[in-house]
């Protein structure tokens, strides 16, 4: 009888450590911006993102950036692109990974922000 309350005990806590909830899943959702600006482009981007309802540790992410070229001093016309982007965020490394192009988002929730490749996103609105 022991060891099966023991075994009991054993397999809560198990379960319970794999469910474990650190806050970061809560923080991820919100608006993300970032500029870049160098002698022959101007860049701004917003990321998204919202919480997919119908799977678990599922993100969408709606990414709108803005380029303008820089063309001897003089500014070019802004170009607007748009695209979505489905990621799977896996808690043991705090990674958000985007299912198509398979490249990985690292969250910094300490610091409100997030790195996509080389870009610092700082988190501005939940």
């Amino acid at each position: 009888m022991k060891t099966r309350l023991l075994s009991i005990a054993l397999a809560a806590a198990t379960i319970a450590a794999c469910h474990r909830n650190d806050g970061t899943r809560e923080s991820i959702p919100g608006t993300y911006v970032n500029h870049a600006e160098g002698e022959y482009s101007i860049a701004d981007d917003t990321l998204e993102v919202t919480p997919d309802s119908t799977q678990e540790h599922t993100y969408r992410i709606l990414r709108r950036s803005t380029f303008v070229r820089i063309n001897e001093g003089d500014q070019g016309n802004p170009v607007r692109q748009r695209e979505e982007w489905t990621v799977l965020y896996h808690p043991e490394t705090q990674i958000l990974q985007d299912i198509r192009k398979r490249r990985n988002i690292t969250l910094q929730p300490e610091s409100g922000s997030l790195t996509v490749e080389r870009r610092k996103y700082i988190k501005v609105d939940d």
